[in-house]
């Protein structure tokens, strides 16, 4: 009896004893389970952070396409506004059929001036064509025109509506013409035809 006793003391003693074989099972079962309890709280944590890092992504993606629609609207009503500028431009540009005032060679006088005003009041826009490279470029003959108007007693005002190159052409209207193009007002409708008389 009190072998078997001494026995089972010796072995619980090796048991416990740092370094000995049972001892150092024992440590290696626990350290895999705290490596496992690791390994499950990181994948739980990259889960997590991969989950966040694409709702971020689409939270970014969705900021992005509403900044993409806001620019696209912005673009849409630009573009609408410049075909209605150019639209206004060119129906008056037509409305204004044929230069009435012409330039010659020897450049422009007081009494070009004068004629420009007085065309001015009579029909709001005038187109005036210059045959002279005197003033170097149309937008300088333009101003040029424009102050020769106004020492003829024309309003300070008057607006160069539009020049082109080809045909070395300017278009002059009174003031208040550029307004009244934007708000659709001038030029006025092309009135209807009229109907056709009918025969008895």
């Amino acid at each position: 009896m009190t072998a078997l006793c001494l026995v089972c003391l010796a072995e619980m003693a090796v048991a416990f004893v740092p370094g000995s074989v049972f001892s150092s099972v024992g440590n290696h079962a626990v350290l895999t389970r705290q490596r496992q309890q690791r390994s499950t709280t990181t994948t739980t944590w990259s889960t997590a952070e991969s989950s966040k890092a694409v709702d971020d992504d689409e939270a970014s993606m969705e900021i992005d396409l509403d900044i993409f629609d806001e620019q696209e609207e912005h673009r849409v009503v630009s573009d609408d506004a410049a075909s209605s500028a150019f639209d206004a431009h060119e129906q008056v540009w037509r409305y204004a059929k044929k230069p009435l005032l012409h330039i010659g060679s020897k450049g422009a006088t007081h009494s070009h001036g004068n004629s420009l005003r007085q065309l001015l009041n009579d029909h709001t826009v005038v187109k005036v064509k210059v045959n002279t490279k005197k003033f170097g470029t149309l937008e300088k003959a333009a101003t040029a025109l424009k102050s020769l108007a106004v020492e003829n007693g024309a309003c300070k005002d008057i607006e160069i509506i539009q020049i082109r190159e080809y045909g070395n052409t300017i278009l002059f209207g009174v003031p208040g013409t550029l307004k009244r193009m934007k708000d659709g007002e001038f030029p006025p409708p092309t009135p209807p035809p009229a109907p056709e008389e009918l025969s008895p």
